[in-house]
């Protein structure tokens, strides 16, 4: 006989979805800051190795290659767990993060 993959989930409490929504949004937010703050560091001492520079326009490949890879590793990893609010406030955190808060913090 084969298992049922309809089987009934656990319920979880309104409290619980919203709790780690605000954390992962807290989480997107931090990692929003970071990325902008690694961002402004490249772009005023970035290292050159020959050919490869990261100060300047090459430290664009900050927000234009890691911070998709960011996203799209806590996309899935929530995604995973189900949690579709939380996915949305880290996606949500992650942008302000990045824009709002590393704007306020300006260049280093």
């Amino acid at each position: 006989m084969v298992p049922s993959s309809s089987a009934p989930r656990p319920q979880v409490s309104i409290s619980r979805t919203l709790g780690i929504a605000l954390l992962t949004a807290v989480c997107g937010l931090a990692l929003g800051v970071v990325l902008h703050l690694a961002t402004s560091f490249l772009d005023k001492n970035g290292p050159a190795i020959g050919p490869l520079a990261f100060n300047g326009n090459g430290a664009l490949v900050v927000p234009f290659c890691i911070g998709p890879i960011m996203l799209i590793i806590g996309v899935v990893i929530l995604a995973m767990r189900r949690a579709f609010m939380a996915m949305v406030a880290f996606v949500i955190g992650l942008i302000a993060g990045f824009i709002a808060l590393g704007s306020l913090l300006g260049p280093l």
